[in-house]
């Protein structure tokens, strides 16, 4: 019997953004995946971080929803502290920075 365990088979994460006059368009996938082991058929993985920005994740499931928190947080706290809303350039700069310094 023939499981087609080595055929080549798609780990990949399908993420997307399109911009456009009115905003920007985000779509995603949703299947998590460990290996060929489908785990989750309806994953998640476009997360709000405030009420206008959002990041499309992909990658370790607990390690893009952990940065998503910490910016989450970092963001509420900006914004209570400057009395404004973050901007997408700060949000932007959080995720690459909790990135890069937590390799």
């Amino acid at each position: 019997m023939d499981l087609g365990l080595n055929e080549e088979h798609s780990m990949g994460t399908t993420i997307i953004g399109v911009t456009y006059n009115g905003g920007v368009v985000l779509g995603a996938d949703s299947r998590t995946s460990t290996g060929m082991y489908v785990a989750n058929r309806a994953s998640d993985k476009i997360t709000q971080l405030t009420d206008n920005v959002y990041v499309c994740r992909s990658g370790s499931a607990a390690d893009s929803q952990i940065v998503s928190d910490y910016v989450r947080y970092f963001l509420h706290q900006h914004t209570i502290q400057l009395g404004q809303p973050a901007t997408v350039k700060v949000a932007a700069n959080l995720v690459r920075l909790l990135a890069y310094n937590n390799k």
